[in-house]
């Protein structure tokens, strides 16, 4: 069991399971990777698969403006010039698109150079080299490892978060690049960091917010382990609200839940995908009413507006809402303001 009580997925209890049986074979499974909706459980399944393993669990999180010297170090300039010469650097480079679709050109627009079958990886590469240039000519930079490289040298796992978001040059090569079979990291001082045999790297994605993508094939194919996460069922959704929440009116949890799958129903109907509506709101929402003793009114200041922005599917919403939850006599009319 998780230290907090929670009993690891059986998909995840398997997945341990051939992984440690795996460890003596040529090709060991230490890649995961993990999609599902908002509120399944991605990252707390990859933290329970740490205390599996009773590793140290690390993560980092991608987001639209990552960059690939971000996955390995986190680079700060000592002076503000330099700042700027790394922001015009960034603002100069391909987009991870320009690079799928015309790797040649891109890799001239990297270098300078011309080369004639130039790949995905030679721009990953020349993108790299690129930061470690301005790195070595700069007035001085405090390094820090980011997480991935602190698990590869330790043993540690860490989840990637939102893998299918990246949109900077040369991101999702660089995840490619650390987890092909030669297993290193190259720092910007030169240093080759070699993969511990236990270090596990797990890649989550969602598959329903707004600005997310297809998953990269080449990110698939470097995972051997891959599944997917649902909604827990009712009884353990009940008990982990519970926990996180301190509320414990399993009647009210009961029909917290049927709302949420109510609100669900809405969001996916409309094709509505800029909010979301999981786990984590229902738990806001039971912490919500337990502080004001009203399922309805909490509702409107966590699940409801967390649903969506949009104010005609907002009123779908509320009317979901309201097949369980009534408003009491005295709420306050601002509640249904947003």
């Amino acid at each position: 069991p998780h230290k907090d009580g929670m009993i690891p997925p059986r998909q995840i209890l398997t997945k341990a399971e051939m992984i440690k049986a795996s460890t003596e074979l040529p090709r060991p499974y230490r890649n995961i990777l993990l999609t599902g909706e908002t509120g399944s459980g991605k990252s707390t399944a990859s933290a329970l698969m740490a205390q599996l393993f009773h590793l140290p669990y690390t993560f980092i999180t991608i987001n639209p403006d990552t960059i690939l010297s971000d996955l390995y170090v986190n680079i700060l300039p000592a002076t503000k010039g330099d700042s700027k010469e790394l922001e015009e650097l960034t603002a100069s480079l391909p987009s991870a698109t320009d690079i799928t679709l015309d790797p040649v050109a891109s890799y001239y627009q990297i270098t300078g150079q011309v080369r004639a079958e130039a790949t995905e990886e030679d721009c990953a590469k020349a993108i790299q080299n690129s930061y470690y240039d301005l790195l070595n000519r700069s007035n001085g930079f405090i390094k820090v490892e980011s997480p991935l490289v602190q698990a590869f040298r330790y043993g540690w796992v860490c989840e990637i978060q939102e893998v299918n978001v990246a949109n900077k040059p040369g991101v999702l090569s660089g995840i490619n690049a650390a987890l092909d079979d030669l297993a290193t990291i190259q720092l910007p001082d030169g240093e080759v960091v070699k993969r511990h045999p236990d270090c596990i790297v797990i890649m989550t994605a969602n598959v329903e917010y707004e600005g997310t993508r297809k998953i990269n094939q080449a990110v698939k194919s470097r995972c051997a382990l891959k599944g997917r996460l649902n909604l827990p069922e009712d009884t353990s959704l009940i008990e982990m609200v519970k926990l996180d929440s301190g509320y414990d009116d399993v009647d009210v949890i009961k029909r917290m839940i049927q709302a949420m799958r109510g609100i669900r129903k809405v969001l996916n109907e409309t094709g509505t995908n800029d909010g979301s509506c999981g786990v984590r709101e229902i738990v806001a929402w039971a912490q919500g009413t337990k502080i004001l003793n009203d399922p309805y009114r909490a509702a409107m200041h966590t699940i409801v507006p967390s649903a969506t922005e949009d104010d005609e599917v907002l009123a779908e919403v509320v009317g979901a809402l309201e097949n369980f939850f009534v408003k009491k006599n005295g709420s306050l009319g601002e509640d249904l303001v947003f």
